[in-house]
């Protein structure tokens, strides 16, 4: 959908949601991956994440928000117009 001078992609599922401390070593590995401490998961995401920054900067960006029990949601931003075209 559009907001403002934004598109934003959102997926979200009715599953058994993410527990928290999960939900944050996965955001943690998203944004600061280091392969020593953390392991080898959330290659797909921190890639997608790296990619919209690469591309769009602070303008672009992915989220994930989650509770137990509840579902998740993957919302994935970018600009409308692209300095590039």
């Amino acid at each position: 959908q559009e907001e403002g001078e934004r598109l934003v992609f959102t997926v979200t599922d009715n599953g058994t949601g993410i527990d928290e401390a999960v939900l944050s070593r996965i955001r943690g590995e998203i944004e600061n991956f280091d392969e020593e401490t953390t392991g080898h998961t959330s290659y797909g995401l921190r890639n997608i994440s790296q990619r919209l920054k690469l591309e769009y900067g602070e303008r672009g960006g992915l989220t994930i928000q989650s509770a137990s029990g509840r579902g998740t949601t993957v919302t994935i931003t970018i600009p409308k117009e692209h300095p590039d075209v």
